[in-house]
Parts: C-alpha cells; sequence; structure tokens
C-alpha cells in the first residue's frame, strides 16, 4: 500500500503544499517518500510517492522512478513481473534494479497501453512523458487499488486518497449530498455503481480504466472487461483439476515478497483454503490473523483452532473492542473520509491495524471467493432457475436445500426457492428496504 499523488496543468504548485501532501502520505508509505516536478511551457507537472517497501527493498527501486524521459508513480504490485522480465531481457534491455516498478516502466515504454494486457496483478500509477509532456494513469481489472482525482479549470490532479487532492489543490471540495442521500436509501451497492465520490468535483477512476492527458486533451477509455467463456463440455474431475492448478497459480504468484506476508483466517472456507494450501502444500511456515466477536453467533474461534492446529501456524485472535465502537467508527470515517460501506469493512479495518501495528506489510485474505464459487444464499436460487428444464435434477435439488441450507435462511426473499422460477427478473433485494428508507429522506 504505497501512496501516489500528483497534477498535471496551469497552476504552480507551492513547494509548501508538496511536502504537506508528502507528510500525510507517510501513512500509506512510511519507508521512503520523494517527488518529481517540471514545468513544460506554460504547463505545470507533480509526481509524488510515498513508498511502503515490498519487492526489492534497496532504495534504488524508490519514486518516482525514471527512465530517460518517463517517470513513475506507482502503487500495488505485478505479480508476474520476474515472467514479464524475460521479454525485456530478450529485448536486451538492462535492468538495473530487482523490482516490478522499473519492470512496469520499461513495459509502457516499449507498449505504451497495451503493456496493462500483459500484467498480472493490482495497480494503480501515473506515467509522464516530459518529452511529449504527457501523462497516462491506469487502475487495475478489478479496482483493488483507489485512484482518484479532479479536474477543473485545466488542472488534473491524482492522489490514492482524497485528503492528498485536497492538499494539492488546497481547494475546499464541497460534501456531495446526492451521494451520501444514495447511500443512506440504497446502502453500499450502490457505491461504485458510477465514478461519483462523497465530494463533488473528486471522482474516482474505475476498474478496467486508464486516462490519457495532454495539455490539449483529456481522455478515458476502458481497456479490459470480463470475458465469461464457459466451456459446459468440461467434466467434475477436470473443473477440479483446472481450479487446483489455477488456485496454486495464483497463490504462488502472490507470495513473491521480500517482506514476510500473513493471512487473514475467518474460519470460512476460503481463508482457510487459501492458508492450508500455502502451508501444507507449498511448505511456508506462515502466521494468521482473525477477528473473534463474543457474539456466539459470529464466533468462528472452534473452526479458525481447527485449521490452525491442522497446519501448525503461528495465529493471533483478535477480540473486538465492543466499549470503543463508536470512537474506532469515527477514525476509520475520518482517515478514508467517506462512510464505512458495512460492518464487514469496519472489521477489516480492526483487522488491518492490528496487523500493521505487529509489523507485517503484506496480507493475504479470501475476499471475492464468494462471489467466485457461488458462495451466497442467492446463488442457490440461480441455480435453481438454471435447472428449471430438467424437473428430476431440480426437485431433488431443491429437496436438499430445504433440508440442509434452509433453516440457516433469514432473509425473506432468499427462503423461496421459486424466487427466480417465478420472475426471473426479480431484483427487489438488491436494495433492500429502499421504499421505507426513502420516507425519511423526504
Amino acid at each position: 500500500m504505497c501512496g501516489i499523488a500528483g497534477a498535471f496543468g496551469t497552476t504552480n504548485i507551492k513547494k509548501l503544499n508538496i511536502l504537506q501532501t508528502l507528510d500525510l502520505m507517510k501513512n500509506r508509505g512510511p519507508d521512503f517518500s520523494d517527488y518529481y516536478d517540471n514545468k513544460f511551457k506554460k504547463n505545470y507537472v507533480y509526481l509524488l510517492h510515498s513508498r511502503l517497501s515490498i519487492i526489492d527493498l534497496n532504495k534504488r527501486s524508490n519514486q518516482p522512478f525514471r527512465i530517460n524521459n518517463y517517470i513513475i508513480t506507482f502503487n500495488g504490485e505485478i505479480y508476474n513481473y520476474r515472467e514479464l522480465k524475460k521479454i525485456l531481457i530478450e529485448k536486451k534491455i538492462k535492468l538495473k534494479t530487482n523490482s516490478d516498478t522499473e519492470v512496469l516502466l520499461w513495459l509502457y515504454i516499449i507498449y505504451e497501453e497495451k503493456c496493462l494486457d500483459l500484467l498480472e496483478g493490482m495497480w494503480s500509477f501515473a506515467i509522464y512523458n516530459n518529452k511529449t509532456n504527457q501523462m497516462f494513469l491506469a487502475r487495475d481489472r478489478f479496482g483493488e487499488k483507489p485512484l482518484l482525482y479532479s479536474n477543473i479549470d485545466g488542472n488534473f490532479i491524482f492522489g490514492s486518497e482524497v485528503k492528498f487532492i485536497k492538499s494539492l489543490s488546497k481547494k475546499n471540495y464541497q460534501i456531495n449530498n446526492n451521494k451520501i442521500n444514495n447511500f443512506l436509501l440504497y446502502g453500499y451497492k450502490q457505491l461504485s455503481k458510477d465514478s461519483s465520490t462523497f465530494f463533488k468535483n473528486i471522482k474516482s477512476l474505475p476498474s478496467g480504466h486508464y486516462i490519457k492527458i495532454s495539455s490539449k486533451k483529456f481522455e478515458i477509455k476502458r481497456y479490459w472487461k470480463v470475458n465469461s467463456n464457459i466451456n459446459l463440455k468440461i467434466s467434475l474431475n477436470e473443473a477440479l483439476e483446472e481450479t487446483k492448478k489455477l488456485l496454486n497459480d495464483s497463490i504462488n504468484l502472490r507470495l513473491r515478497s521480500d517482506v514476510p506476508i500473513t493471512f487473514c483466517l475467518s474460519g470460512g472456507v476460503d481463508s482457510a483454503i487459501l492458508a492450508s494450501h500455502t502451508a501444507k502444500r507449498l511448505g511456508y511456515k506462515i502466521n494468521t490473523y482473525s477477528i473473534i466477536d463474543n457474539d456466539s453467533r459470529y464466533d468462528e474461534s472452534k473452526n479458525i483452532k481447527k485449521i490452525v492446529n491442522d497446519i501448525g501456524c503461528n495465529y493471533k485472535l483478535v477480540h473486538l473492542d465492543k466499549k470503543n465502537f463508536l470512537g474506532n467508527l469515527k477514525t476509520t470515517i475520518e482517515y478514508h473520509e467517506s462512510p464505512t460501506a458495512s460492518i464487514a469493512q469496519y472489521l477489516h479495518c480492526c483487522l488491518m491495524k492490528k496487523i500493521s501495528d505487529d509489523n507485517f506489510k503484506v496480507t493475504i485474505s479470501g475476499t471475492a471467493a464468494d462471489e467466485i464459487f457461488s458462495g451466497y444464499y442467492e446463488h442457490f436460487l440461480l441455480h435453481f432457475h438454471n435447472l428449471k428444464d430438467d424437473k428430476i435434477k431440480s426437485n431433488r435439488e431443491i429437496s436438499i436445500w430445504k433440508k440442509k441450507i434452509l433453516p440457516n435462511i433469514r432473509n425473506k426473499f432468499f427462503r423461496n426457492a421459486n424466487l427466480y422460477l417465478r420472475n426471473s427478473n426479480f431484483r427487489d433485494h438488491v436494495y433492500d428496504g429502499y421504499k421505507k428508507n426513502s420516507f425519511f429522506l423526504k
């Protein structure tokens, strides 16, 4: 989690503003911070970076990083940088570092925006060419790394956080009341439906998009979207073997780090698989961290202890401090300068704080596994809809669902096995309760 920020436009930003911004950015990158500035005719350019050292801890990899006319500020990690380095070596390019940053910049120099097709990882970065006076910014395919920006009166300012943009611009951005009302009305599920933020004139670059900017041009373009190519002829065993291979390859790539790695362990299937595979199949000695709730309905400590005993790892149980809930919540909101999306985000922040306090820089979690592997109650109902033409199989699986799953479901919509069979376009559950909530926002 490095910090990046910068500006491109007609405003000459004072050095004091830059230094104040770098000071704010240290929370994201405490290991090193610096900036690049340039004037091209009437245009001013600034690139700021605060480093959290993960790959190649040597100072030679500090940022902003420069190769000839190209300068980069980069947050994230290119997991397949070792494989991509081979492309550069074949082109007789002599690398000066062991970092993914240098590999990324060289790939952009060679392929420009097409380099994004080669990358496996998470990223937000800005690259400036001081010969052509052009800047290129990009965000990873799933929006794992933040990239916020403001583009007003010929001045483009970007950053990992809203506060960086405020600090560089010294503008008083007004609160986006419409965004707040929509959040109160529809909940967290609408937060990423567009590029707006909780501040007017500050936007979030959508995942899978890039920006090209010069003194005469500003362009946003989507470079990637999901390609769902489903093979219905594959057997169950073939699917299982391919899943194992993909999981193994994915974990192996993400274990590339020059600092120790820890794992989040919830007690559920997803995080347990990641930790277990790493410890038992790949032979790593790992550390795990788990949130423990004293409420018996949400206490998964028994599952967690079974897992850690099985894989023989070091572990820490982080007990929730409910007495200071409001204080911690306020701190989280003030840091992100936005409402907390859900209680899950709050819990995640508590867990990350403990991990950071113990000086771990890299954490692997099972986030999004439920979406990928159909782990939510709604997915059963979608599956029943897909089986609607096979009555025998449909009845058998619904019968099993009623016995094994239904007793655990509280949501009134998901207790109905025929929900999508009766109406395949049903979507009232997405913004559950918004009609009642609208009464309070009139």
